[in-house]
């Protein structure tokens, strides 16, 4: 009785191990999806910027930071930062280079690659109207807003950069950027480590 009974479980278990495997089509077993890639902000709303410029940071993906940025886009640096070789501000030409040896692996002595960012943003209050009144905005109205951040980076050198608790205004204008056809929300002006 006892071998009937072994006989009996190991068929049973070859029958299943086989019907599980074997006789199985790939048509009757429906394929997984691939896994979806993070939805982007398609910034038609203003707090968009803030979302999409935590993306591009902490994802490091440089080739959706242009679109963010306005063709006039000026970043000013946080008066503790300017001097030796930091200029008082720069442009967007420098904000991309800046950002692809960033976000790109670029090796900076001592630091070395950057090789995690994070990046959290908490903007505060409304957004506050700015009529423009020079040439060639004058009739525009852009929109600034204070945010507070924080901004962990770390090195393949063994370093932990950090900026906690600090304070940037960004001024956004709804435009399109050079070779785009879409009209969406960009920073024009981003004022660094304001008191």
């Amino acid at each position: 009785m006892k071998r009937y009974l072994a006989v009996a479980v190991l068929l049973l278990f070859q029958v299943s191990l086989i019907s599980g495997c074997i006789f199985d089509s790939d048509r009757e077993r429906p394929r997984p999806s691939p896994p979806q890639p993070p939805a982007w902000p398609d910034l038609k709303e203003k707090d968009d910027v803030f979302e999409y410029l935590s993306k591009v940071y902490n994802n490091r993906n440089y080739d959706r930071y242009p679109k963010l940025l306005d063709d006039n886009f000026i970043f000013k640096f946080g008066v503790d930062d300017v001097g030796g070789e930091i200029p008082e501000q720069w442009g967007r030409t420098e904000e991309l280079q800046s950002a692809q040896g960033m976000f790109m692996g670029r090796s900076v002595p001592p630091y070395g690659a950057v090789d995690r960012i994070d990046l959290t943003l908490n903007p505060e209050g409304e957004w506050l109207a700015i009529p423009q009144t020079d040439p060639p905005f004058d009739g525009e109205t852009w929109y600034r807003k204070t945010v507070e951040y924080r901004l962990i980076v770390q090195t393949t050198g063994g370093w932990t950069l950090q900026g906690l608790n600090k304070k940037a205004l960004f001024d956004i204008r709804y435009a399109k950027s050079q070779g785009d056809t879409a009209t969406v929300w960009r920073i024009v002006r981003w004022s660094d480590a304001i008191k």
